[in-house]
């Protein structure tokens, strides 16, 4: 009898384990998919710019186009609606959110390199020349809810650099 009861609280114990581990592997496969995701979307919408301003040598983004080809990519890497909802059948269950986008371009600093901080979602950045700043935000995915709930934060900033 002590056997049995041996195995089956070592088997519960295991089985704990491994719903663990199966959950904190996803985890770990959503924050890569999230990052490389955000730097792709960044970098496609750092690269809408103003054609005007940029025969004059500025660099200005086109904000309107910078955030419809950031969507647009990250609904193409993620496997997302329009309104950013997941598709079925896919890696993450609930809406992501786009929490924070900040445009440094030559309209507002010329001065480089220029410290960007932005406490709220820990972006701490030196920025070289004009750049675009985004964040996102989706909870994480759990397949078996034995991992604690919380949101994943992903943020990139790509930029221009200017020569020193």
């Amino acid at each position: 009898m002590k056997e049995i009861i041996f195995t089956l609280l070592v088997s519960v114990v295991c089985i704990t384990f491994w719903l663990w581990q199966v959950d904190d592997n996803n985890t770990s496969l959503a924050n890569e998919r999230l990052k490389n995701a955000v730097n792709y979307a960044a970098h496609d919408a750092s690269l809408q710019v103003d054609r005007t301003e940029l025969a004059r040598g500025r660099i200005v983004f086109d904000k309107d186009t910078a955030e419809e080809a950031f969507k647009k990519t990250l609904q193409e890497n993620l496997f997302l609606d329009a309104e950013l909802n997941p598709k079925p059948n896919t890696l993450f269950k609930e809406k992501l959110s786009v929490i924070h986008t900040d445009y440094i371009d030559n309209s507002t600093i010329t001065d480089y390199p220029y410290f960007y901080e932005e406490t709220n979602y820990g972006i701490h950045h030196w920025i070289y020349g004009p750049a675009v700043v985004f964040a996102i935000e989706v909870p994480r995915p759990r397949v078996f809810e034995v991992n604690p709930r919380y949101n994943l934060v992903k943020w990139a900033v790509f930029e221009y650099p200017v020569p020193q």
